[in-house]
């Protein structure tokens, strides 16, 4: 049995890096706030939808432990006992090592098993992801605009496969953490944006939004119609030589980007035929004024940088300005 609504410890497994920020409080009620970055070594961690993400799981695991400190004891009357009480977590997977998908449903089955099997059933039907041996979690989503009508009902859904799953979870256990929340980068971000923005929280022009992470070496995006996921893309970000990306992106990788960003804008365009054009929002390590001057000449739409001033709207003092921009979804997963 866990106290309190949600964990006070987010870990972030990144194809290059760990991140782990926690948030305290003293006796005295005094906020403590911590996030500390470790980087690993090349080609421990090679991401993948469908194959073992986790190449050396003995290195990374001595990488985690160090990061998070010693497992804690219970302790009462300042007496600690002998069993290990884990810590319960908010784990960040890479966007890259699960498929998400948003679609409809015509009618809704009220018993769980024929909803279960009519959700992974349609995910396998309109996405060409393997789902023997997936798991398929999901969430219906409530709209900030009318109401659907009776019988149908929009669908955010993830596939995972278990062996992904599982060397996550274990790395996890062996460490003393215990995943409450499981979500990855992106999906950190939209949170991040929409409740640091009132205007987002109802339908409206400023709730059409095109969310694009660069971070991690990977590019996606969750775009929002009407304040609500209407659809998301996700891939690993290389170069035209396909070499790996660095943070500070080539002028291959900003034309890769753009034209993805394009692609991505028609897919919104497509199923929006009316209304204004949507926001742009982007979170990269590395910002160059190249990046936002061109996606705003080939995307014709005003381009906004996420960066930590948004988290003093949701009232957090301390200064994170000195964090590279790749911890924000840790952070943001504390929120």
């Amino acid at each position: 049995m866990w106290w309190g609504s949600r964990p006070r410890h987010c870990l972030k497994i990144g194809p290059d890096d760990l991140v782990w920020a926690e948030l305290e409080r003293g006796w005295t009620g005094r906020r403590h706030d911590r996030c500390v970055i470790r980087s690993l070594d090349p080609g421990l961690i090679r991401v993948s939808p469908t194959e073992p993400n986790l190449v050396q799981p003995g290195p990374i695991q001595e990488q985690v432990r160090s990061l998070v400190g010693a497992p804690r004891r219970l302790r009462m009357a300042g007496r600690a006992f002998a069993p290990v009480v884990p810590r319960p977590i908010v784990l960040l997977l890479p966007d890259v090592c699960l498929r998400t998908a948003v679609f409809e449903l015509d009618r809704i089955p009220r018993r769980r098993e024929e909803r279960d099997a009519l959700v992974r059933w349609r995910f396998g039907q309109d996405h060409l992801f393997p789902l023997a041996g997936a798991k398929v979690v999901y969430q219906m989503l409530s709209a900030f605009g009318p109401k659907e009508p009776t019988g149908r009902a929009r669908v955010l859904a993830a596939a995972i496969h278990e062996t992904v799953l599982e060397q996550y979870e274990s790395l996890c256990m062996a460490s003393g953490l215990v995943p409450l929340v499981m979500t990855t980068p992106i999906f950190q971000l939209c949170n991040l944006w929409l409740e640091s923005q009132p205007c987002l929280s109802r339908a409206g022009s400023g709730a059409d939004v095109l969310l694009i992470s660069l971070l991690d070496r990977t590019f996606s995006v969750v775009a929002f119609r009407q304040g609500r996921p209407a659809f998301t893309r996700s891939k690993g970000l290389v170069s035209a030589q396909g070499e790996a990306a660095s943070k500070r992106l080539t002028a291959d990788q900003i034309a890769w980007t753009i034209r993805e960003s394009a692609v991505s804008l028609r897919i919104w365009q497509e199923a929006a035929s009316d209304g204004p054009m949507p926001w742009v929002v982007v979170a990269a390590e590395e910002a160059e004024p190249e990046l936002v001057r061109e996606l705003h000449e080939s995307l014709q739409t005003p381009v906004h940088l996420l960066d930590w001033t948004l988290f003093r709207r949701l009232g957090w003092t301390k200064r994170m300005g000195q964090l590279p921009l790749n911890a924000m979804p840790a952070v943001a997963g504390l929120c």
